[in-house]
């Protein structure tokens, strides 16, 4: 069970592009923390470079951010030690070797992991709250044809939480959460890497040029828009 595998220093660098340019992690984190505790542990699973775990670290205790990708979670402990975050914690594991005794009070599953995979997990380390926030769209935004995501709908897992007699509420969030380019190059790279096109002749200049908007910034004069559109499940133990 993965969002990623892997996360290439090129992967990594968009990625902390993207942070930078817009505030949707710290949106994010504060639109979770209506549902966490000062004083509670909390576990951001599949964290990626973290991004959304050192956001949540004013709310709460104590964050550990997981994800099995050792380059991910390297670049998490530089940035821990580069700003002097100290209720933050980066472990390198995969969920299915994780001890028992890593236990939080809540767990956070920010666009990883099937909700089938996600109660297995919260039964052996979660102690009160599960969060999972989910895509609410069902086009992949990253491609140039039209591809479907291949995940189940939002309407699936809540048959699936209702079926296991889940006790659950949601929310809607929505907030800005597109990628800066420092060139065309930038964004024919970017678009190589995520795009699902089978064909990958659209994969051109002419047809990712379409797809973006000039800034008039000298940093990032190219920008992808995209409003992430999620739900966000917020389960009980």
């Amino acid at each position: 069970m993965h969002r990623m595998s892997e996360w290439t220093d090129r992967m990594i660098g968009f990625m902390a592009d993207a942070s930078e340019y817009g505030n949707y992690f710290e949106e994010l984190a504060k639109s979770l923390s209506v549902y966490l505790d000062k004083n509670w542990t909390v576990c951001d699973a599949g964290c990626g470079i973290g991004q959304l775990t050192v956001s949540l670290a004013p709310y709460v205790k104590q964050v550990t951010g997981i994800d099995r990708s050792e380059s991910a979670i390297e670049t998490l402990k530089a940035r821990l030690a580069s700003e002097k975050v100290e209720n933050v914690n980066a472990v390198c594991a995969d969920f299915e070797n994780l001890a028992s005794s890593h236990s939080f009070d809540s767990m956070i599953f920010n666009y990883f992991g099937k909700m089938e995979e996600i109660l297995e997990i919260a039964k052996r380390h979660c102690l009160k709250r599960i969060i999972v926030v989910k895509k609410n769209y069902t086009k992949h935004r990253f491609s140039i044809g039209n591809n479907p995501i291949d995940e189940k709908s939002v309407d699936y897992v809540k048959d699936y939480l209702n079926k296991v007699g889940a006790r659950y509420t949601t929310e809607l969030f929505s907030s800005e959460f597109g990628q800066p380019f420092h060139s065309l190059e930038d964004a024919l790279d970017f678009f190589s890497i995520y795009s699902r096109d089978k064909d990958r002749s659209l994969i051109n200049l002419e047809n990712i040029r379409g797809r973006l908007i000039e800034t008039g910034k000298t940093d990032f004069p190219y920008y992808l828009p995209h409003r992430r559109e999620s739900i966000i499940f917020v389960i009980a133990r």
